[in-house]
């Protein structure tokens, strides 16, 4: 409110955008601006709105691959092509055997001609708007609600061009989809003990309730509620609790990404190698994940010592429907593994024609990369490496915190310690396999994670140092005797703000990370590289100039 007591209104905007090379492989050009409006037509209520819109445009691009026809005229598979500049009679077949220089280089350049290009826009316009204030008074406070309504219209194009088989290029299929997102939602907060009339044990209670109510124009609509409870029995003792279920609808490019058709070669479980043709992109069937989630919370801050506090956290996330690719990312044990037989049919082009007039479709499929390899004949099986609902996932830890401040050398000090201990990680990764604790194992939540910082702030200089240490885990199930070692390192901040340009909105910071240069430690895994990236950071000692402008 202005000091009249007429409505005040906010008027805010922001522009971002990141620039890549634009038409060059593997550039990215994305830009985002956000324009709200915020007006307090009382002194309790307030009124938000906020539009914004983000778009990135990515081109990618793959040359010098193999031209399947071309390998195919070349090793001598298919007759001589006319229409083609090479001649096997003249230019000499294709060796596959040997080093490179059995090839001539007219042979590998005639082969090598193949190429794929991909330009790929994804579009997001959002408008929001949320009210919220106090409503009446109870003996315990004022009843609070919040009500809000979003409206999302999301896109997603995707073209390209390859010529990985063929005597010319051609267009790969295209994309262009878009789906509508409407959405309200609304809390209350009810005040049901407060200062004006608290009991022994009942110094504060608060009750609050939310749901959130989303429509979307391919997956219908949902509904989510959240329930909450503050109960503060004694002065310094505040304990909190909450349910809530949620959702997340896969993103469009989940959904409608073009289709890949590939190849492998995989041992099933009597270790026989078997061919097999493999299905990756989008995958239309997908539905959203759900989860729903319990936590309870309490925090001391005794009268005794006022400027500390210890406050601790229990948290339960269930997980279903999770959308992962359990195929592709356990592609050596995809047919060897009976868990993974939602994902794998097994195929006889020779003697069922039903199979046959599949794997030729696929085969001659626009996003195929093997057209023209193989005949149909030659495959056994058809993996289904995209997204799919197939996990659940159960998570439980707990977090203990202790903070405070106190005099130090005739400024402040500030000392923080934060613990954090995942009890559970249960995934089921297909319907068919069982629920796994993967607490501490590679790529997954260790068990223990550590955080502790110092500081100390006098006049215009303040210093501080965090020490931060994930604790060893497992690097293969199977062998729970080999282990990966824990990681420490030390992060460290000097600020300079002295008062003359404080007043103008400035200040700075020197900033290491991984201060002492430690190493993530070694991991030794098949693909990717040698270090956990779930629990390390390969970028060592990191140093920066922080300048703040405030306005």
């Amino acid at each position: 409110m202005s000091p009249d007591g007429a409505p005040v209104a906010l008027i805010a905007y922001s522009f971002q955008r990141e620039l890549g090379v634009i038409r060059q492989p593997g550039s990215v050009d994305s830009w985002s601006a956000t324009g709200g409006l915020t007006i307090t037509p009382q002194t309790d209520w307030q009124i938000e709105a906020y539009v914004t819109h983000a778009s990135e445009l990515t081109h990618t691009a793959y040359d010098n691959i193999v031209n399947s026809s071309f390998f195919a005229e070349a090793v001598g598979t298919t007759p001589d092509d006319p229409s083609t500049p090479f001649n096997p009679a003249l230019d000499g077949y294709f060796n596959p055997y040997g080093d490179g220089a059995v090839n001539s280089r007219t042979i590998l350049d005639f082969i090598g001609q193949g190429f794929a290009t991909t330009r790929t826009l994804s579009r997001m316009t959002s408008a929001n708007i949320k009210t919220d204030g106090g409503v009446f008074d109870l003996p315990g406070g004022t009843v609070k609600i919040a009500l809000g309504a979003n409206f999302r219209r999301e896109k997603f194009d995707s073209s390209g061009v390859n010529f990985l088989s063929g005597t010319t290029p051609s267009a790969s299929a295209r994309t262009d989809v878009g789906r509508s997102i409407g959405a309200g939602f609304g809390e209350v907060a009810l005040p049901i003990f407060g200062p004006d009339n608290a009991l022994p044990g009942l110094r504060r209670l608060l009750l609050s309730a939310a749901v959130r109510h989303e429509q979307y124009s391919d997956f219908g609509s949902t509904t989510n509620p959240k329930f909450g409870l503050v109960w503060e029995p004694v002065t310094g003792l505040v304990l909190k609790g909450s349910y809530g279920t949620s959702f997340r609808a896969p993103v469009l490019r989940e959904v409608r990404d073009a289709l890949q058709v590939s190849y492998v070669q995989l041992r099933d479980a009597a270790g026989v190698l078997t061919p097999v043709l493999t299905l990756f992109g989008g995958n239309p069937a997908l539905q959203p994940e759900t989860a729903k989630s319990l936590s309870f919370n309490a925090r001391i801050s005794p009268g005794w010592a006022p400027r500390w506090r210890v406050e601790a956290t229990w948290f339960q996330t269930d997980f279903r429907n999770r959308i992962e690719r359990p195929a592709a990312d356990n592609l050596t044990e995809a047919l060897s593994d009976i868990v993974f037989s939602p994902y794998i049919t097994r195929v006889d082009p020779v003697n069922n024609a039903a199979d046959r007039a599949r794997l030729v479709a696929l085969i001659n499929d626009p996003g195929s990369l093997i057209r023209g390899y193989f005949p149909p004949e030659f495959y056994r099986a058809i993996l289904d490496g995209r997204l799919v609902n197939s996990a659940q996932l159960l998570v439980r830890g707990a977090d203990l915190l202790v903070s405070g401040n106190f005099a130090l050398a005739g400024g402040t000090g500030a000392l923080s310690l934060n613990a954090s201990h995942m009890l559970d990680y249960q995934r089921r990764i297909t319907p068919k396999a069982a629920l796994l604790e993967r607490v501490g194992t590679l790529s997954n939540p260790p068990a223990w994670r550590l955080r502790a910082s110092l500081g100390w702030d006098k006049g215009p200089w303040g210093v501080s140092a965090t020490l931060s240490h994930v604790d060893g885990y497992v690097d293969d199930v199977s062998n729970p005797e080999r282990m990966v070692g824990s990681w420490t390192t030390v992060d460290a901040q000097i600020r300079f703000s002295p008062q003359a340009i404080r007043d103008n909105g400035w200040s700075f910071a020197l900033n290491a990370q991984n201060l002492f240069d430690a190493d993530p430690p070694f991991v030794d895994q098949l693909t990717g590289f040698g270090y956990g990236a779930a629990s390390a950071d390969p970028l060592g000692r990191f140093v920066s100039l922080q300048v703040i402008k405030r306005w």
